[in-house]
């Protein structure tokens, strides 16, 4: 019996439970280190008709892994949303890149928090991955997280189109004649994944099925 099937075993989702959730991609591989690749990944993941039941509490992609602070609704279980996440965002990244062929490695962790005192600060935690890895100066650096309870930052860090990091990068692979072109195609994608009308609210379950 191979490692995944024994966390299985000892696996119990409740109705109300609050998770946080961690799978990575294919053998640790850096698929979301592309600009594109990421931001096809963030909008599949928060596409509102995965959370019919369930509630995305919080959440970061960072190059290799994702994380999220997920509520299991009544009549879900934690095991089948983590399923239509991966399922959902491996068919779109797949449609939108043909190149790529799997993209995250089976199975997931997650670990149950025990009161609602915990919420925020283990939202603060997972967000402040990108901070820790050195992605980032600060949350308005890293363009691919949100949580529900973002309205407490500062509207305008959440928005912010691009840090030095995403400069550097792009200097680097791009041509100086295209350079500031496409910094304002890439200032666009990310305000596109941060609008405040999409991401800075909390997130309410929609009913309509996938």
């Amino acid at each position: 019996m191979d490692g995944y099937s024994k966390l299985r075993r000892g696996r119990v989702s409740l109705p109300g439970q609050v998770y946080l959730v961690t799978f990575t991609t294919v053998s640790r591989h850096l698929l979301f280190q592309d600009h594109a690749t990421a931001c096809c990944a963030c909008r599949a993941i928060t596409d509102p008709r995965l959370w019919y039941q369930s509630r995305l509490l919080a959440w970061v992609l960072m190059p290799d892994h994702w994380h999220g602070l997920i509520e299991v609704g009544g009549m879900d279980h934690l095991s089948m949303v983590v399923q239509r996440l991966k399922t959902n965002s491996a068919r779109r990244l797949r449609m939108e890149h043909p190149m790529i062929a799997r993209v995250w490695e089976k199975g997931f962790h997650d670990r149950a928090l025990r009161s609602e005192a915990m919420l925020k600060p283990a939202a603060r935690y997972l967000v402040a991955n990108p901070l820790r890895a050195g992605l980032a100066q600060n949350f308005g650096d890293y363009p691919y997280w949100n949580s529900i309870w973002c309205s407490g930052f500062p509207l305008k860090i959440m928005v912010r189109a691009r840090s030095a990091l995403w400069e550097r990068r792009q200097s680097r692979i791009l041509k100086p004649s295209v350079h500031r072109d496409s910094r304002r195609s890439h200032k666009a994608s990310v305000l596109a994944i941060q609008s405040p009308s999409s991401l800075c609210r909390p997130s309410q379950s929609s009913r309509t099925r996938a």
